[in-house]
């Protein structure tokens, strides 16, 4: 039988602290704007919907130096799977938290294929395909 170390509660909040004590002026989106993109909106001024992409980019940066790091740290399969899962899915958990906060705060629901550039501007990728969720019967 597995042991809760920590409450839900305390999951959560360590989730939402580790998001708001990042510096909003710390990481940048380095991708231009291409020019089959189209511009939506500027996200600068919302502070928090900035933390929580710089949150996302550096889980998923933690993770990857993970892997290299247990690599060199003698630890067997066993031994570093959990360490490597733990990091992994915190990394998948900010980007997807990131990404429901930005559709949900700015309604942008219909819109599939968007991106974060430099200068935090919102972008409308060009794509042809439509989304998943969009090719689904419902008859």
């Amino acid at each position: 039988m597995t042991v809760a170390t920590r409450t839900t509660q305390e999951c959560l909040d360590g989730l939402i602290a580790d998001i708001t004590n990042y510096d909003a002026g710390m990481y940048e989106p380095k991708t231009p704007v291409a020019k089959e993109e189209t511009v939506l909106f500027n996200i600068i001024d919302d502070e928090l919907m900035r933390k929580s992409y710089i949150a996302m980019m550096f889980a998923q940066r933690e993770h990857k130096q993970a892997k290299i790091n247990l690599g060199f740290d003698g630890l067997s399969e066993a031994e570093a799977t959990p360490i490597l899962n733990a990091f992994d899915a915190k990394a998948d958990a900010l980007r997807e938290i990131f990404w429901w906060l930005l559709r949900e705060r700015y309604n942008l629901w219909e819109q599939f294929d968007i991106g974060i550039r430099t200068g935090w501007i919102l972008v409308k990728k060009k794509s042809d395909e439509p989304p998943k969720a969009l090719k689904l019967s419902f008859e």
